[in-house]
C-alpha cells in the first residue's frame, strides 16, 4: 500500500509542479519535499519486503542523497508560503550541504556496472544486518545514514512548525486574504505535521532495526509503526486534493503606495477582510485606462508585468475578489469597445472586420462568435436594433 500512495504522490506533484510552476515558485521547495519523502518511503518498502532484486538496485543508494533535502525543502516551502517570497539568501544554501555530502557518498556506487549492484542488492536482502555496517567503498557506514535521515527531517519539522507558530502570533498576518490564509494554516499545519509523524516513526523502526541482530527485515513492514508510516503516506495525496487552492500561496498586499488610491482608502482596505482589494482595483483599473486588451495578443503576463504584480497574487484577485476569469473579462472589454466604435462615425469608415481588430480580437470570426455570445446579436443586428430604439 505504500507504495502505490508514493507513487501516486510523485505523479500528482509532477503534474501540479508542471501546471503552477509560473504562478508560486514555492511550488518547486513542495515537490522536492514531497518527491523525495516518497521515495524514501519506495526504497523502504523495496528493502524491507525483499521483493524484487532488480527494482532495488535501481533505486537503492541512487537517491540517497534525494532524501537530505526533504527537511530543507519543507522548511522553505512553510517560509517563503508564510512570506510570500519564494527567494534563496546565501546563508539558505547550507541548507544543501547533507545533500552535497550525500552524492559525495554515493560516487563509489554509482559508478559501478548495474551487474555489481545486482549482486550487492542480493546480498542486502539475504543479511539482515548487513546494511547496518555496510561502507558502499565510502566514508562511513551506512547505519550512519539510517539514523540522519529520520533525525534530519525530525530537525526541520519542528523548525517548520515554529515558523507556522510565529506567523500565527504575528499581527501583521491581517495583510493577508482570510479564507487563503486560514486554508493555507491548515494545509502547513497538515504537511509539517504528517514529516514530524514519519519522522518520529522512521525514528523508532531504525532504533529497533539496530538495536538487535534478530530482527527479520520482512517483519518491520508488519510493525505497527510501520503501518502508522504507511497510513501517512496514504494522508499526503488526499491531502493535496483536499487542500487544492495550496499552489497559490498566502498573497500579502504590499505595503508601498498604490497607484490608483490614497492613502485613506488604502488604510480602510487594509484594515478589512480582504486587503487585496487595492490590488484587484489596481487590476481593473490597470485595464480600463490603458487599454492594453485592445491588443490581440494581450495576456495575463502582460498584465502582471504592467503592474508588477505576483502571479499568484492576480489569480487570487480574479478568483476571489474580481470573481470572474481574466479571458472573460478581457472579451467583456472588448465587446463593450466594439458596441462604442459600431455606434460611433467610425463604423461607416471601417469593415465589420476592421471594427473586430481595432477591439482586439484576432478575425472576424472571432469577433462575430464572441460578441453574439456576450450581446444574444450578431454586430450587424445590434446596430440594427440601437437605430430602431432612437
Amino acid at each position: 500500500m505504500t507504495v502505490y500512495f508514493a507513487i501516486l504522490t510523485i505523479i500528482l506533484t509532477l503534474i501540479s509542479t508542471y501546471f503552477n510552476s509560473k504562478v508560486n515558485k514555492a511550488i518547486f521547495y513542495l515537490s522536492g519535499f514531497l518527491i523525495s519523502v516518497s521515495m524514501y518511503g519506495i526504497v523502504h518498502y523495496y528493502y524491507f519486503s525483499g521483493e524484487s532484486v532488480f527494482i532495488l538496485s535501481i533505486i537503492n543508494i541512487h537517491f540517497l542523497p534525494l532524501y537530505y533535502l526533504s527537511g530543507p525543502m519543507l522548511f522553505l516551502y512553510v517560509r517563503s508560503t508564510l512570506k510570500d517570497n519564494s527567494q534563496l539568501s546565501k546563508i539558505d544554501f547550507l541548507h544543501f550541504i547533507p545533500f552535497l555530502l550525500g552524492l559525495i557518498y554515493i560516487i563509489p556506487y554509482s559508478v559501478q556496472s548495474f551487474e555489481s549492484k545486482i549482486i550487492f542488492n542480493t546480498k542486502l536482502l539475504a543479511d539482515n544486518g548487513l546494511i547496518k555496517s555496510v561502507y558502499i567503498e565510502s566514508f562511513f557506514p551506512n547505519y550512519i545514514n539510517l539514523v540522519a535521515r529520520p533525525v534530519f527531517l525530525l530537525t526541520y519539522a519542528l523548525s517548520s512548525g515554529y515558523l507556522i507558530f510565529k506567523y500565527l502570533r504575528f499581527k501583521k498576518r491581517k495583510y493577508s486574504p482570510l479564507i487563503q490564509r486560514n486554508n493555507m494554516i491548515k494545509w502547513l499545519i497538515t504537511i509539517v505535521f504528517i514529516a514530524f509523524l514519519l519522522s518520529f516513526f522512521y525514528i523508532i523502526i531504525t532504533y529497533k532495526y539496530l538495536s538487535t541482530n534478530l530482527v527479520v527485515k520482512q517483519l518491520i513492514n508488519e510493525m505497527e509503526v510501520s503501518i502508522l508510516a504507511a497510513i501517512c503516506y496514504c494522508i499526503i495525496p488526499i491531502s493535496l486534493l483536499i487542500f487544492p487552492d495550496v499552489l497559490y500561496g498566502i498573497p500579502r498586499v504590499q505595503k508601498g503606495p498604490s497607484k490608483y488610491l490614497d492613502e485613506i482608502n488604502r488604510l480602510a482596505i487594509l484594515q478589512s477582510n480582504e486587503p487585496l482589494e487595492a490590488t484587484a482595483k489596481d487590476i481593473l483599473n490597470f485595464l480600463n485606462e490603458s487599454e492594453a486588451y485592445l491588443n490581440p495578443k494581450f495576456g495575463i503576463q502582460d498584465l502582471i508585468n504592467g503592474l508588477g504584480i505576483p502571479k499568484h497574487h492576480v489569480y487570487y484577485c480574479f478568483n476571489n475578489i474580481i470573481q470572474n476569469k481574466f479571458t472573460i473579462l478581457k472579451s467583456e472589454l472588448r465587446v463593450n469597445y466594439a458596441k462604442k466604435l459600431l455606434l460611433s462615425s467610425k463604423a461607416k469608415e471601417l469593415t465589420m472586420e476592421g471594427i473586430g481588430m481595432e477591439s482586439g480580437f484576432a478575425s472576424k470570426s472571432n469577433f462575430f462568435a464572441i460578441f453574439k455570445e456576450f450581446t444574444g446579436k450578431t454586430p450587424l443586428e445590434f446596430i440594427e436594433a440601437e437605430q430602431i430604439d432612437k
